[in-house]
């Protein structure tokens, strides 16, 4: 299926360019396991040819943070109407942004970069917090709740220590696990969290002058409110 759609993006010789951090390391890999094995690149073709497809390899498979950091920070600069200067975030990447590392290459896997330079240049202040690159927990949460419950007891731990007051991620899946699971969370720890989660899109989005009505935004579980009203967002 991977296979299949990356010969879609070929035949309209475009990039593409994911907004999933799943989906994207999904592309990512079979992109790069067909390119580099000629035996897997065989097999793959005989099974497409079926239905009329070739995989060529012709095509690079993108994270949309990727081509977001390597717009100059200065046009990203440029649409900021509002002051977000004392809003201080957590960023996770998640896990499948940039792990395997040898294969994905989107950033530092230990200290990645571009997501908070991306928050940086919206103004905002990515704090520096022990558990920035541990998984959420989403993950594990398929096969045993406790374990997940206490990684993500660390996140909300260190982020908090740190002085965040949200959570910022390109993830979909990281996102549901930190907007989703504050209820078992405060059962798990005891700790009653209330930082809310956002998309780095929507943190653009508020800091471009968007009305949080237009983002969705009330159709968060964990409420974004307090954030909005203490930074004159709404």
């Amino acid at each position: 299926m991977g296979a299949y759609n990356l010969t879609i993006a070929e035949a309209e010789g475009k990039d593409i360019m994911s907004i999933c951090n799943g989906c994207f390391q999904t592309l990512k890999l079979v992109n790069h396991e067909l390119k580099h094995s000629d035996h897997e690149k065989t097999k793959i073709n005989k099974i497409l040819s079926e239905i009329g497809k070739e995989f060529k390899g012709n095509i690079e498979v993108r994270h949309f943070v990727e081509v977001l950091y390597d717009i100059d920070e200065e046009k990203i600069k440029e649409h900021v109407v509002k002051d977000l200067s004392a809003l201080k975030v957590a960023c996770h990447t998640g896990c499948h942004y940039m792990r395997p590392s040898e294969k994905v290459q989107t950033d530092d896997p230990m200290k990645p970069i571009k997501l908070r330079a991306l928050v940086r240049a919206v103004g905002a202040i990515p704090v520096d917090y022990d558990t920035e690159v541990l998984c959420c927990g989403a993950g594990t949460e398929h096969a045993e709740k406790e374990p997940a419950m206490a990684i993500l007891a660390q996140k909300y731990k260190s982020a908090v220590a740190a002085g965040a007051e949200a959570f910022i991620t390109p993830c979909p899946q990281c996102f549901q696990q930190f907007d989703s699971k504050l209820r078992d969370l405060e059962k798990y720890s005891g700790i009653k969290y209330t930082i809310p989660v956002l998309y780095i899109t929507e943190l653009m989005a508020l800091a471009y002058g968007f009305d949080p009505a237009e983002l969705g935004l009330k159709f968060h579980r964990a409420r974004v409110n307090q954030l909005l009203e203490t930074h004159a967002l709404k």
